[in-house]
């Protein structure tokens, strides 16, 4: 008799699964969906690699923050591109020169047509609905700062506010960047500063463009060899590298300890079961906190290619699979307050207020 009790109840819990599974969308996750895809965007050709990328920004903030946040208007194509392609006194430079190595581009007049071949001004719907995600991620921090405080809503309520906008909110500096900057790089450099096209890259050379050739270009050319598709850089003043370290550890830190307002918010928010959420939100804290910290010593150390290690490289698009399936779930969870309790047992029932 107890089993098929037992039965029942399972197949009830599965039919109450579908249901729920069938019930819109919350507007507050499709409002997070801009905010995701704007720190993952990359010229990477073919969709499986642009998700790759998507899942690696989200696995690691910092790998995205950094792009957004120490990469000016005009290094944002040349970061794409690995460590061979720039050369410092005629010989090639051992990091890619961006934040804690960075350098000066020096670069020729064609070079600075190439990379505006690669870059695009957003489009309005794309700035639009990165504000979207900026109303939502605003409209959460809002709400979890009001409801710690009591002013607003009943003590012991039993619904739930928006976490995971508010969870996400390290992405607001990427969004007001894609806003106000509008610029996107929407082709591969890598296909332009190849050494196997340099014949075709030529070719393509007008009249004009051959009088601005400056002093290196035509020492290159004199060389003869393929040092035409290299950058030229330069080392800074030691007071700007100092700036551009500083603005890239601030960086770093932004990304390991602002996710963590989310738990903060979480664990001091009536009722005494919303504790719960809290921990469900240091799974994903620690994950973010932990791989912005690895990116951000695979940085120090220096990297060669823009996704580095593959080895790590994998790890953090795992790491964005394994956040995406955790949000999933949380909303899920927040959709459907019984839940709770029969996944994690009785202290996180929301009647225990």
């Amino acid at each position: 008799m107890s089993s098929t009790s037992t039965g029942d109840a399972e197949e009830a819990l599965l039919l109450n699964l579908i249901f729920k599974l069938q019930d819109p969308v919350p507007q507050y996750v499709l409002g997070c969906l801009p905010a995701i895809a704007t720190i993952g965007a990359s010229p990477d050709d073919g969709l499986m690699n642009k998700i790759m990328w998507i899942l690696r920004s989200l696995g690691s903030p910092f790998s995205g923050l950094f792009y957004y946040c120490n990469v000016g208007q005009k290094e944002m194509v040349a970061y794409w591109l690995t460590a061979n392609n720039f050369f410092f006194q005629n010989e090639n430079i051992l990091y890619r020169p961006f934040g804690h190595h960075a350098m000066k581009l020096a670069l020729t007049p064609r070079q600075k047509r190439y990379m505006r071949e690669c870059i695009a001004e957003a489009t309005v719907l794309d700035r639009l609905s990165s504000l979207a995600s900026a109303y939502y991620i605003a409209v959460g921090i809002f709400a979890g700062i009001a409801r710690v405080a009591g002013a607003v809503g009943d003590p012991c309520t039993v619904k739930d506010w928006p976490y995971i906008p508010l969870a996400l909110s390290w992405t607001v500096p990427v969004i007001c960047v894609r806003v106000f900057n509008g610029n996107v790089v929407f082709k591969d450099p890598r296909h332009i500063f190849h050494f196997d096209k340099q014949k075709d890259i030529d070719s393509d050379e007008s009249d004009e463009e051959k009088i601005e050739k400056d002093e290196m270009e035509i020492m290159d050319e004199e060389m003869g060899g393929y040092e035409k598709q290299k950058i030229r850089v330069k080392k800074f003043r030691e007071d700007i590298l100092n700036s551009k370290i500083a603005h890239t550890m601030l960086t770093a830190a932004f990304s390991m300890l602002m996710p963590w307002l989310s738990v903060i918010l979480a664990y001091f928010t009536k009722p005494i079961g919303f504790a719960c959420r809290s921990k469900f939100l240091t799974v994903v804290c620690s994950i973010w906190t932990f791989n912005s910290l690895m990116a951000y010593v695979l940085h120090v150390k220096g990297e060669r290619t823009v996704s580095g290690n593959k080895y790590i490289h994998g790890w953090f698009c795992l790491s964005g699979a394994i956040i995406i399936i955790l949000f999933s779930l949380f909303g899920l969870l927040s959709n459907t307050q019984l839940w709770w309790k029969i996944l994690f047992g009785d202290i996180c029932n929301v009647n225990n207020c």
